[in-house]
C-alpha cells in the first residue's frame, strides 16, 4: 500500500480500500 503521508492523495484515488491502515493517523 502507499505510504502513510500519502495518504490525503490516496484519499482522492479511493485506494485506501486496499490500504485500511491509511485511515489511522
Amino acid at each position: 500500500c502507499l505510504h502513510p503521508k500519502v495518504r490525503q492523495k490516496v484519499r482522492q484515488l479511493r485506494q485506501i480500500s486496499e490500504c485500511p491502515s491509511l485511515t489511522r493517523p
